[in-house]
C-alpha cells in the first residue's frame, strides 16, 4: 500500500478566549503570548494547517509561518520567517507533535520525536463494514479511555501493521481512542464504501487490542472503528 498512514483529531478540556491555553492538545502558543488553535476538533494535518494561517495573520512580521510534518522523517517543523521565537505547548501538545522540553529561541524548531497525532503504516487491513444498528448503549474501556456506543452507525474491523517509528506512536495512546482517520492508500482521498473499498475511514476507536510483533521491526494492531451513517 502506498502511503498507508492514521492520524487523530485535536481537542480542548473548555476553557475560551485568545489567551487562553486550552490544556489538551489543541493549542500552539508563543512566548510573547499568542495563542493559535482551531475552533473546532480537526485531523491533525488539518490542526497544523490552521496554526500556520492564524500565525500569518497574528504575527505577520515573521510570516510565512511554516507548521508541517514531513511523512518521510515523521518529525514536525515549526518555524517563522527567519525571526527569533520560543514555542510554547500547553497541556499535552508536546507528545502530541513529538517536541521535548527547551528553551531559548530559535527561528526554526524540529520536534524529538514522532509525534502522538500520526503514524505511518505498512499497511491497513480494512475487513468490510458491518451494521450497527442498536440502539441500546454498551461502553468499552481502553486503558483510562472510556468509549461509550450507540446509535445508527458502521463499524470496521481494522488491522493497522507499522514499524518501530508507528510503533512508538501509537502506543502513546492518542491512535487508540477518539476520532481517528486511517489511510489505506493515501493516493485514495475519498471515503470507504461499497465501491471504494481502499478508501479512507473517518470514525471513533470502539475498541483496540494490544500490540503484536510479527517479526522483526514489525508490529500489528487490531481495532474496531465506527463510522456514524
Amino acid at each position: 500500500m502506498a502511503g498507508a498512514y492514521i492520524e487523530g483529531y485535536c481537542y480542548s478540556e473548555g476553557g475560551s478566549g485568545a489567551t487562553v491555553a486550552l490544556e489538551a492538545n489543541q493549542t500552539l502558543a508563543t512566548a510573547s503570548g499568542t495563542y493559535v488553535r482551531p475552533s473546532t476538533p480537526q485531523r491533525f494535518t488539518d490542526q497544523l494547517a490552521t496554526w500556520k494561517t492564524q500565525l500569518d495573520a497574528a504575527i505577520p512580521a515573521a510570516a510565512p509561518w511554516v507548521c508541517s510534518y514531513s511523512a518521510s522523517t515523521k518529525r514536525v517543523t515549526l518555524a517563522s520567517n527567519g525571526a527569533a521565537w520560543t514555542p510554547v505547548l500547553p497541556g499535552n501538545v508536546a507528545i502530541w507533535i513529538g517536541y521535548s522540553v527547551y528553551g531559548g529561541t530559535g527561528s526554526s524548531w524540529v520536534g524529538s520525536y514522532v509525534p502522538g497525532a500520526r503514524a505511518e503504516l505498512i499497511g491497513a487491513t480494512v475487513e468490510v463494514a458491518e451494521d450497527w444498528t442498536q440502539t441500546e448503549l454498551a461502553q468499552y474501556r481502553h486503558g483510562r479511555a472510556n468509549a461509550i456506543v450507540w446509535g445508527n452507525h458502521q463499524v470496521h474491523k481494522v488491522t493497522l501493521h507499522t514499524t518501530l517509528d508507528g510503533y512508538e506512536a501509537i502506543k502513546l495512546g492518542y491512535l487508540q481512542s477518539g476520532r481517528v482517520r486511517i489511510y489505506q492508500d493515501s493516493a485514495i482521498t475519498t471515503a470507504y464504501a461499497v465501491d471504494n473499498l481502499g478508501g479512507y475511514i473517518d470514525g471513533y476507536v470502539i475498541a483496540c487490542g494490544p500490540a503484536f510483533e510479527q517479526g522483526e521491526r514489525w508490529w500489528s494492531w487490531d481495532m474496531l472503528v465506527g463510522v456514524s451513517r
